[in-house]
């Protein structure tokens, strides 16, 4: 029969009583040292720090380097004197400072510790967080992402991780995807506010988001970060369901080159919203490419007057001839505003067609006509010009430089005879026919 293994002889009651009493002397010493390091040792430094004795001062931070550099202790001994009731903001300054300033690994393993822990006094948690803010390390910017999805500390940590800054990208990054819609868009606002480019294709996939706030915050994020690649994604924005987060990306996209998505801006001419309608024309006729006309000309139907004028400033400036016939029947719109943009746009294309149904509409006399007249400088303007002249002061310069632009031999004698019947006084007349006729000298004298 082989061997049976020795069984392992019971403790005696003694034996284990005095085994707990052994254990009970090591923890009772352990709390005493601890104490001791505590009262005796940091805490007699931490009182030095905030001192007006630099010497004293520098002395005792040396020490605290030294003792954090082992274990720590030092911070959460930091952490617990953040966390008295009667600390002033300059001792938690001081404090804090010192944190920073120590800066060690065991000291941001701590910091990372204690703002994890919800047992941590809201005081310390706020100290920690500036404290990590200071130590720009890749565990600082996790443990603040980490909390951006809490109510009252979220944006105290958004802060810390902009003045953490590039480091902080990747972690904000991972969490564009978190299950929070406030993380989702704390970290998208970050991300704009550190202003990496790296972030731009993570925060063109938040576009999509289920959450238009999100969404919102992504695309001003991609404005702040700006440059080319962001103009194709701020495309994307612009048919969004959310009206705020379209007009965020149009107003923005009207101070970028957006000659590479000009289909797209042309779409929103099609827009509910008329603001968004007005942005787009303004920017397809700055941007003057004249693949934009016909969408242009199909937007002459929009209902809102401020939306059609957009609309024809901006045909104006990309100054297409096709564009002349339907700008000359808009002279007959209901509107007045519109009639008088589409006069001024028919001046700047400076297409002779234009000028009878100018002559012809019921704004013919008003100031937009006469410096279409003028832009014209066509003689058939002048009597309708001449007329104006003497009947309205208030166009008196407007007529006369148009008249001056055509520079018509006719003019002269035409307002002689209609100052015959003027109300005007002889020292007004005399100063537009001195106007009229030294421009008239001037421009014969350059015949020569």
């Amino acid at each position: 029969m082989p061997d049976e293994e020795p069984r392992p002889k019971k403790l005696s009651a003694k034996h284990a009583a005095l085994i707990a009493a052994a254990v009970a002397v090591v923890a009772i010493l352990s709390v005493l040292l601890f104490r001791y390091m505590r009262w005796v040792v940091i805490d007699g430094a931490l009182d030095k720090i905030d001192r007006y004795d630099v010497v004293a001062r520098d002395k005792a931070i040396t020490s605290l380097k030294a003792k954090s550099a082992r274990s720590g202790l030092v911070t959460r001994v930091i952490l617990e004197n953040l966390a008295e009731d009667d600390v002033d903001i300059g001792r938690r300054e001081a404090l804090v400072a010192l944190l920073i300033e120590i800066g060690d690994d065991n000291t941001i393993a701590t910091l990372v510790q204690a703002l994890g822990d919800p047992k941590t006094p809201e005081a310390v948690r706020s100290g920690t967080i500036d404290a990590l803010s200071e130590l720009r390390d890749p565990r600082s910017a996790q443990a603040l992402v980490d909390t951006l999805g809490k109510d009252k500390e979220g944006e105290r940590a958004a802060e810390g991780l902009v003045t953490i800054g590039k480091i902080s990208v990747p972690a904000l990054i991972k969490v564009l995807g978190h299950t929070n819609a406030l993380v989702r868009r704390r970290a998208a606002a970050t991300l704009g506010r550190i202003g990496d480019p790296s972030a731009v294709e993570p925060l063109g996939k938040v576009l999509g988001d289920e959450d238009p706030a999100v969404r919102l915050a992504a695309v001003e994020s991609l404005v702040a970060i700006g440059g080319d690649e962001v103009v194709p994604v701020l495309a994307k924005a612009l048919v969004d369901a959310d009206l705020d987060v379209r007009r965020a990306a149009l107003d923005a996209l009207e101070n970028m080159d957006c000659a590479k998505i000009l289909e797209n801006i042309a779409g929103v001419l099609g827009d509910a919203d008329p603001h968004m309608r007005i942005a787009a024309a303004r920017i397809l006729g700055k941007l003057g490419d004249a693949r934009a006309v016909k969408s242009l000309l199909g937007a002459l139907i929009d209902k809102d007057p401020a939306a059609l004028r957009a609309v024809v400033s901006a045909l104006a400036k990309l100054g297409d001839p096709s564009c002349v016939e339907p700008l000359i029947a808009l002279l007959g719109h209901e509107d007045g505003t519109v009639r008088r943009t589409a006069i001024t746009a028919l001046g700047g294309l400076g297409d002779a067609r234009a000028l009878e149904p100018i002559l012809a509409c019921q704004d013919a006399a008003t100031v937009e006509a006469v410096e279409a007249y003028g832009a014209f400088k066509d003689a058939r303007a002048v009597p309708k010009l001449v007329d104006i002249l003497v009947t309205d002061l208030k166009l008196v310069d407007n007529v006369t430089n148009a008249l001056i632009k055509i520079d018509d031999p006719s003019t002269l004698e035409l307002v002689e005879t209609a100052f015959e019947t003027c109300t005007y006084t002889e020292e007004k007349k005399a100063m537009i026919i001195d106007t009229l006729t030294t421009k008239q000298i001037k421009a014969v004298a350059t015949r020569f």
